[in-house]
């Protein structure tokens, strides 16, 4: 059954009465505060735009490679197909970075991403094909298997040729809508700034009331309200306003500052921050941020926000670019030395003490530092301070003092 028989089969809605999947389809319901947020709108809001972004695009930064597991060690696995298709260019149209962070876009703002698996007639990887998540429908058989219908397609595939990367989640088949499920904090937001803009546009400063000695006709009521908008209203705002005639003002409305605008304003901020797992100064709202605690947040920001995503990446890509056999020997893994890498004063005194202590050889510090290796004996030697020993060494040494002696004696 394809996915316009599906949709017409198993969902029926009329105009007088929409079913609630019609009303996300088209763009999602008002929320309480009457704004309508859907995952297209919510990136206007430039708390949600950069929280998305940092995700992505630290994500999509990070070197991806395939690597090949030998004994104890592991090399990168440059010969397999898989390999450039995840860190050189996915298809013709992308590269590694453009793909990557389409996924996490679409992850951020739908808790889904899908790309279509191209394999040829010999089951070998050929390209990786980015699917829209509005246009992909996950679906299980009876008897349990999972297909994913796509209109861009217009076919059913298997679930070995689509690569469904998918945020948090209930039951482990689809990720949890972000923005579906926060609509109400998102309307908040966008009904703020909306408010806001419209008092700085036409909002006369202040706002009130006037109040004239005697009863007014129609047409002198309608004259002194143009008047008034006129001299302080629009870009005239924050003028001085002249009264006559005994003519006065009343202020009868709650201003921005009573009304804790500002600070809503920043709520919101924090709001998003927690939606998307993000510190606040990643969102440039700096006010508790100092030059102490700011590393200790951005290394939170690396564990607890996006190592969780990279994981999710790798696990899938394992899953369904690998073969079961090659699961064993092959992984994929991100690289987040860049990321965590601190001053260049501490990082030059973690290798000093990595080579005292044999942890490090002058070519594992060049290559953190993308250096060029050395080409010498000495640029892959490990050091051993002279004043430690090996604790098998101190022991021999122990039984060969408590021997007893091999010297010529005589019998008794």
């Amino acid at each position: 059954m394809g996915w316009f028989s599906n949709l017409v089969s198993a969902r029926t809605t009329t105009a007088s009465k929409p079913a609630q999947w019609f009303i996300n389809l088209i763009g999602g319901g008002p929320t309480g505060s009457g704004e309508i947020i859907n995952a297209d709108n919510a990136m206007r809001i430039t708390a949600v735009l950069q929280a998305v972004r940092i995700l992505a695009e630290s994500s999509a930064s990070l070197p991806l490679k395939l690597y090949q597991r030998n004994g104890n060690n592991k090399h990168e696995a440059t010969d397999h197909p898989a390999y450039q298709l995840v860190y050189s260019s996915p298809n013709e149209s992308m590269t590694s970075f453009d793909w990557r962070e389409a996924q996490m876009v679409a992850l951020g703002l739908r808790g889904n991403a899908y790309s279509l698996v191209k394999r040829d007639h010999q089951g070998a990887l050929g390209e990786l094909i980015l699917l829209h998540p509005d246009k992909t429908k996950v679906v299980m058989s009876q008897s349990g298997k999972l297909f994913y219908e796509s209109m861009e397609t217009n076919k059913t595939h298997p679930a070995r040729h689509i690569l469904h990367q998918k945020g948090l989640s209930t039951n482990g088949l689809m990720g949890l809508n972000p923005i579906e499920m926060t609509r109400e904090a998102l309307g908040l937001s966008v009904a703020a700034e909306k408010h806001g803009a419209t008092t700085f546009k036409n909002g006369a400063t202040p706002t009130g009331i006037l109040v004239t000695p005697d009863k007014a006709k129609p047409e002198q009521i309608n004259e002194l309200k143009k008047s008034w908008k006129k001299e302080n209203g629009g870009n005239n705002k924050n003028g001085v306003a002249v009264l006559h005639s005994g003519i006065k003002y009343q202020q009868i409305s709650v201003s921005n500052a009573d009304a804790q605008f500002l600070e809503t304003r920043k709520f919101q901020i924090a709001e998003i921050a927690r939606i998307f797992n993000v510190p606040v100064h990643l969102l440039h709202d700096m006010d508790r941020s100092t030059f102490n605690n700011i590393e200790h947040m951005s290394l939170a920001f690396i564990k607890f926000s996006l190592r969780p995503w990279l994981i999710r990446m790798e696990q899938r890509l394992n899953l369904s670019l690998l073969r079961p056999e090659e699961r064993h020997h092959y992984y994929f893994e991100h690289n987040l030395s860049a990321l965590e890498r601190a001053d260049i004063k501490t990082r030059f005194s973690v290798y000093a003490q990595g080579r005292q202590w044999g942890i490090y050889s002058a070519n594992d510090c060049r290559r953190k530092e993308t250096e060029t290796l050395r080409d010498d004996d000495e640029g892959d030697s490990y050091h051993t301070p002279l004043n430690m020993m090996d604790q098998d060494a101190i022991n021999d040494a122990k039984d060969a003092s408590n021997e007893p002696s091999k010297e010529t004696g005589h019998d008794e």
